[in-house]
């Protein structure tokens, strides 16, 4: 949420370039971008692509960010993960909007008045010894039929041509799967949004899905 809320202050002051970020990241991003006018760049999970594209093109890029808490919005300094320079920039947003009388969870909650509800969260499954991730993603997701989660049905099911990472469907929302590169575990990453409800309703669907899925995949 981090991301999107600098990502909304860096357009709003009219700095030019686009937005790179990861393909399990939250689908917000793309109607901010629509609004103003640049494109997003979807990269596989890994930030060495978003520094890339820094790294090609400065002078095109605006920011870039991963879910994992991954950012980078100054052009000329670090390649990586640069946390100083956005923490500098949150505390600078946070002070600003303080002078309006307002805080971050306002500006939050302005975000989800203008673009809609976009809500993502996570669920990691612990592989058994022995077991690997890819081989369970296509055992265990991709070749059986999953008609439903929790009280939900599942509209689409299929591999994602570039990304190569399994996709979900179901109304409003997107579940990616993927096995984890560093550890023993497979992710379900869940993007909710743009979600015609409230954020009550929002918060309860992703509760619901999130459990459906730890309890299917717990046997």
């Amino acid at each position: 949420r981090i991301g999107a809320m600098v990502l909304e202050a860096l357009l709003r002051s009219g700095k030019k370039g686009d937005v790179h970020t990861s393909f399990v990241s939250t689908n917000l991003v793309d109607a901010m971008a629509k609004k103003y006018g640049r494109k997003v760049y979807r990269y596989k999970t890994g930030f060495r692509y978003i520094s890339q594209a820094l790294h090609e093109n400065p002078e095109g890029f605006l920011m870039g960010f991963e879910e994992s808490i991954g950012y980078l919005i100054v052009k000329g300094g670090s390649l990586d993960k640069d946390s100083p320079h956005m923490a500098l920039f949150v505390s600078e947003m946070a002070h600003d909007l303080k002078k309006q009388g307002k805080t971050l969870t306002d500006f939050s909650e302005e975000l989800d008045s203008i673009y809609g509800i976009y809500r993502e969260d996570q669920v990691s499954h612990e592989l058994k010894e022995g077991q690997q991730g890819a081989d369970f993603v296509e055992n265990r997701v991709l070749k059986p039929t999953i008609a439903m989660l929790g009280s939900r049905k599942v509209l689409h099911k299929g591999v994602h041509p570039e990304m190569g990472i399994v996709v979900i469907e179901l109304d409003s929302l997107q579940i990616l799967v993927r096995p984890s590169g560093t550890e023993p575990k497979v992710k379900f990453y869940l993007k909710l949004g743009p979600f015609k409800g409230t954020i009550t309703e929002a918060k309860a669907y992703l509760a619901e899905v999130a459990s459906a899925i730890k309890e299917l995949f717990s046997h």
